[in-house]
């Protein structure tokens, strides 16, 4: 039996849910990395990418956002558009060069979480 295709109705989703939802993602890949067979270096990054993305990334949005520039110092469209991954690629930057001790505490928290768990290094118990 044939039946009509089903339509589906599209219901708009807020940018701030798609970030929520891409930062589940990337908090989920950092986890991966630092439980899997990776070295310390592996690790240090993990940490610096979750500081980045979850601590400095939003702020520097927010900052980008609610600039009042005048018009010769208006964001571009070019800026608009790519502007949230120059707020990413600067976050980056800064956590690496600021040698934060958040980060110190997230590399050690998850060297010991490394230690203590080997049989947890399968993809399958990751909590997002």
């Amino acid at each position: 039996m044939i039946t009509a295709p089903s339509t589906t109705i599209a219901t708009p989703v807020s940018a701030s849910a798609r970030a929520d939802t891409r930062n589940d993602v990337a908090f989920a890949d950092v986890m991966r990395q630092a439980r899997g067979v990776a070295s310390r270096d592996d690790v240090r990054q993990a940490a610096e990418d979750l500081v980045a993305n979850a601590f400095i990334a939003p702020v520097l949005r927010q900052m980008r956002e609610t600039s009042d520039a005048a018009p010769p110092f208006q964001q571009t469209p070019a800026e608009k558009q790519f502007g949230q991954m120059l707020d990413i690629e600067t976050a980056r930057q800064i956590v690496r060069k600021a040698d934060l001790p958040i980060v110190h505490r997230l590399s050690e928290t998850f060297e010991q979480y490394r230690s203590r768990a080997p049989e947890l290094r399968d993809d399958s118990e990751v909590i997002a």
